[in-house]
């Protein structure tokens, strides 16, 4: 339990501080900016990343079960580390060479956004160093690469600093996320390999077919519904594009960076308390429900008490964050901050759905959310901008996440977990503490 507690609380530090940085930083580059050009910026950033489901071929939350599972032998955890790092990098070349071409034929009219976006996209390979991150949280050595962001976030933020203090252009700030990246990639696997074990080593070995189509196998339903995923959380900037202006996927860039930014918690919960939860699922099934009942109840009393915070001062929050050129993106805020309640449940049974062999389910309900999240921003962005797409997100939200689980009897036990947890939290139910014995 002690070591749960630990690591927990290095996601939290590491999460906590970068967000208190990242956030005054992001203010200030979204106040240096302006709506107008916060919203280019923030449009290059998501362009790419509609393919980032296709370079994670939704490998980590796959590898966190096999992790797990394979706790009492290193050398099969060293293979699926090194089978999942070549999958991911092979399919992030892959797709950021598909992004380039999108982006020719969509931007190449732009220069300026042509250049913003290609530059963004490396994101697409560089993020296969999750696997070795996915690794260490399996482990409950989260601290190896919190030091690692930590250090990689440091850096970036002065210099981000120095770019505002010395008026740099837009370019410049894109460049400095990627070089985070880079920061995080080198010293993440210089990390692995002097704590863990030389990732090159018996690598041709470690790679081969049979286990590379097992992962895929079971990964592909998730890779499929990370993508749907993406689309019903992010479609909505790409139409507020397309159908109103910058100005306003600025206000609604801005609202969702106080929005967003407490999903963390959920996460962070979530990969240090699941590990020890699914050690009871082959044991004792009625203790595994109890615990998770407990930790469905701790995610949702906190993504409603936020809610209920930051609509009341949400104002305020834009006023004094902000500025008086974001005014109306408190009135978005108060409304997206609503969809975190499904956000943090969702995350919560994610896990739980893997676990009863339910992806394909969660990939079913993932597309028909995104259909209707599209639908709703088609309809409502036209007449009320950012507004419609926070309307929009919300319902979709608690379609996608909790109320189609009641029409899938497999899944209607994840509903009345989070059903349970919505009426303790109305009835004024003591929160529980997991308990992991």
């Amino acid at each position: 339990m002690r070591k749960i507690l630990a690591n927990i609380g290095w996601i939290f530090f590491d999460k906590i501080f970068r967000m208190a940085i990242g956030m005054l930083v992001s203010l200030w580059i979204a106040r240096y900016l302006g709506p107008a050009e916060f919203g280019v910026l923030n449009y290059a950033t998501l362009f790419p990343t509609i393919l980032a489901a296709f370079a994670g071929f939704g490998l980590t939350n796959t590898l966190m079960v096999e992790f797990v599972s394979n706790n009492g032998n290193p050398l099969e955890q060293r293979r699926l580390l090194q089978t999942g790092l070549f999958i991911k990098l092979l399919a992030g070349c892959l797709m950021y060479g598909l992004s380039c071409c999108l982006n020719y034929i969509l931007n190449r009219d732009n220069p300026q956004l042509f250049f913003l976006i290609n530059v963004t996209g490396l994101i697409l390979i560089l993020q296969s160093s999750d696997i070795i991150d996915t690794y260490f949280q399996s482990q409950t050595k989260a601290k190896l690469s919190v030091v690692v962001k930590l250090i990689s976030f440091g850096l970036a933020s002065i210099i981000r600093v120095y770019a505002l203090l010395t008026k740099q252009g837009i370019l410049f700030l894109a460049l400095i996320n990627i070089a985070e990246m880079v920061i995080v990639y080198g010293l993440i696997v210089g990390i692995y390999q002097n704590r863990i074990a030389k990732i090159a080593s018996n690598f041709r070995q470690a790679i081969s077919y049979e286990l590379i189509g097992q992962l895929l196998r079971i990964s592909w339903p998730i890779m499929i519904t990370e993508f749907f995923v993406f689309v019903y959380m992010k479609v909505d900037q790409f139409m507020i594009e397309s159908l109103s202006t910058d100005k306003e996927l600025g206000l609604y860039g801005a609202a969702l960076r106080l929005s967003e930014t407490w999903y963390f918690i959920a996460i962070a919960i979530n990969t240090s308390f699941y590990p020890k939860i699914a050690e009871s699922w082959s044991v004792n099934k009625e203790k595994f429900y109890k615990q998770y009942q407990e930790l469905i109840n701790v995610l949702t009393y906190i993504s409603i008490a936020l809610a209920i915070f930051v609509s009341l001062f949400s104002h305020q929050l834009i006023d004094l964050l902000y500025g008086a050129d974001y005014e109306h993106a408190a009135i978005i805020l108060s409304v997206h901050i609503w969809a975190g309640v499904f956000v943090f449940t969702g995350v919560g049974t994610n896990n739980l759905m893997i676990i009863k062999n339910l992806q394909k389910f969660v990939l079913i309900k993932t597309i028909a959310g995104a259909f209707i999240n599209v639908y709703l921003n088609y309809l409502l962005i036209p007449e009320f901008g950012a507004l419609g797409a926070s309307i929009a997100t919300l319902i979709a939200y608690g379609l996608q996440a909790y109320v189609l689980n009641l029409f899938f009897k497999p899944a209607r036990t994840v509903f009345n977990l989070q059903s349970k947890s919505f009426i303790n939290f109305l009835t004024l139910q003591r929160p529980m503490t997991v308990k992991i014995s």
